[in-house]
Parts: structure tokens; sequence; C-alpha cells
């Protein structure tokens, strides 16, 4: 029974209360649409006339190189540029009690006409040689160059012989 009376009051008291306030209203903002910028217009070009690069002219140079190594490695350089590699290998002869080799290398290449800077390299790991010489030359469209190549013993360098 005592339920039912605070029931009836806690009703009676609510009764007696102001209405709650209505919930106020959202206001709806539309966000700005974004501003699209007109693409700018591709004026089309006037197409660009080449010219062709004048082309390399090219001559021919034989070489020989005569050595004294068992085995090495050959190199010629033409404007920095390597032109030309080999392995070299030279026959043993045997001179009273010393130990001697004798080895050729022989060989073609291109090289630009014209002022050319030439460098030839030498590597022999058994002897511990390794001999670089330079030389500037010029070469001639229709010409017959030959380069002929030694290893002095004596300064200990190469020699480079231009015909």
């Amino acid at each position: 029974l005592d339920l039912v009376v605070e029931k009836k009051a806690l009703e009676e008291k609510k009764k007696l209360e102001p209405p709650p306030p209505p919930p106020t209203p959202i206001e709806i903002v539309e966000t700005p649409k974004p501003v699209v910028k007109p693409k700018p217009k591709i004026e089309p070009l006037n197409p660009v006339t080449l010219q062709p690069l004048p082309a390399i002219k090219l001559a021919s140079v034989d070489f020989e190189f005569e050595h004294g190594f068992p085995s090495g490695s050959f190199y010629i350089f033409t404007n920095d540029k390597l032109a030309f590699e080999g392995s070299l290998s030279g026959e043993k002869k045997k001179v009273l009690i010393f130990r001697n080799y004798k080895g050729k290398l022989s060989g073609s290449l291109q090289v630009a006409v014209g002022k050319t800077n030439v460098l030839v390299h030498v590597v022999c790991r058994e002897k511990g040689i390794s001999a670089s010489r330079k030389i500037t030359v010029n070469v001639e469209e229709n010409g017959q160059h030959n380069l002929r190549i030694k290893y002095l013993k004596s300064p200990k360098q190469l020699e480079l012989t231009w015909t």
C-alpha cells in the first residue's frame, strides 16, 4: 500500500512540473561548392626541325705491340674512351741462365678522323708492371696509319711510334 501511495505522489509531482522545453531546431548549412577553375588552353607548338648530326668519319689504325711479358692486359683508349682491350701472352725463351718471354699482339681499330688522343696502358701482374703512355695524333681520312708499341725495360716505360 505504501508503494501505491508513493507512486501516486510522484505522478502528481510530475503533473505540477513545467514540461521540458522543446528541442532547439538544428540549422542546416550547405557547404560551398568548390570553385572549378577553367583549364588553361594549350596552344599547339610549331614542330621543330632537327638537323642531323654530321657523320663522324672514321679511319682504320693498325697497331702492333712487342713485349717481354708472360701474361698481362693491354688497353688502347682514344679520346678517353676504351677502343681496344686484349690479353697478353708470351712464349718462354731461355738464354743461358736467364728466363725471358717474348710476345706480340697486333690488331686494328677504328679511330675518329682529326686530332685524336691515344692512350696505351699495359699491366703485367707477374712482373709488377703497370705502364701508360699518351700521344696526340692527326688521323687522316684516307691515310695508312700504324701505331707501334714497345715496352722499354731500362726506363720502364712504353714507347709509341705513329706512322
